[in-house]
């Protein structure tokens, strides 16, 4: 199975997608989230094994 997910604003809002993709990964499922291309998301995802699709500009520039 395969999910896409999308977020935008602050790391409040990514953590629990990250969170979720990588529930989902773990259940063999192929899962990449969507989200403003900050240094810290991309950080936060890659530890999790989720790949990072940039959307947007950075929240924080």
């Amino acid at each position: 199975m395969r999910f896409l997910m999308t977020t935008f604003g602050s790391r409040g809002d990514v953590e629990p997608i990250a969170g979720l993709a990588a529930a989902l990964r773990a259940q063999g499922a192929e899962a990449v989230v969507c989200a403003p291309p900050d240094e810290e998301f991309a950080q936060l995802l890659g530890g999790l094994g989720v790949e990072l699709v940039p959307m947007g500009a950075p929240v924080r520039p």
